[in-house]
């Protein structure tokens, strides 16, 4: 039977042992949760600088349309077709969207919904 210092030592090891593989545990830890911070920070600023790009691009091509929408390169040419389109379709979206309002005001049957407004729910 093995004597209380030789169960004594042993406990101690394996205590000793334990803690060393602890202490192991938390540093890879620490190091990989300090490594998916910096990357976290780092993808971050990525987005940041995508978003700057983004933001220039769509400067530049406003700008564009404003000074060369009548004389586009080529290259450009089908692009700033399609925007000058959609400008006119908007135009006469927004002129229908007056016409309907003012239709819609001359009738007393019913409420023209506007957009612009909140609406608030009845409390029935």
């Amino acid at each position: 039977m093995p004597d209380l210092d030789d169960l004594k030592h042993k406990v101690g090891e394996v205590a000793e042992s334990v803690a060393e593989h602890a202490v192991n545990i938390a540093r890879t830890a620490g190091e990989k949760l300090s490594i998916a911070a910096r990357i976290a920070k780092l993808s971050a600023e990525v987005i940041s600088e995508r978003d700057k790009i983004r933001r220039a691009h769509l400067k530049i091509g406003k700008l564009y349309i404003e000074h060369f929408s009548d004389t586009p390169h080529d290259v450009m040419l089908a692009d700033v077709e399609r925007v000058l389109q959609s400008r006119q379709r908007i135009e006469a979206l927004n002129e229908e969207i007056e016409r309907v309002k003012k239709e819609g005001a001359s009738q007393s049957d019913y409420e023209v919904y506007d957009p612009d407004t909140v609406m608030e729910d009845d409390d029935d």
